[in-house]
C-alpha cells in the first residue's frame, strides 16, 4: 500500500506581497505554442485578459 498525502503543506512567505509587482503572459500566445486542448476560449479574469505576448513581456535576468 502506498501512502498519499492528503494535505497541502503550509507555504513559507519570505516577503509580503506587493500589489502591482506581478506579471501576466497572454494565455494563448502563439509563440509559446501550448496546446490547451480547449473546446472554447476560456473565461479570463480582467488581469489575465490584459496579458502581454511573451516577446513583449518584461524580462528578468
Amino acid at each position: 500500500m502506498i501512502a498519499i498525502p492528503t494535505t497541502i503543506p503550509d507555504l513559507l512567505i519570505i516577503e509580503p506581497k506587493v500589489f502591482g509587482d506581478d506579471r501576466c503572459i497572454r494565455w494563448g500566445d502563439p509563440a509559446l505554442a501550448i496546446d490547451w486542448q480547449l473546446q472554447a476560449a476560456p473565461a479570463l479574469s480582467g488581469k489575465d485578459a490584459q496579458g502581454k505576448l511573451f516577446k513583449d513581456a518584461e524580462q528578468f535576468a
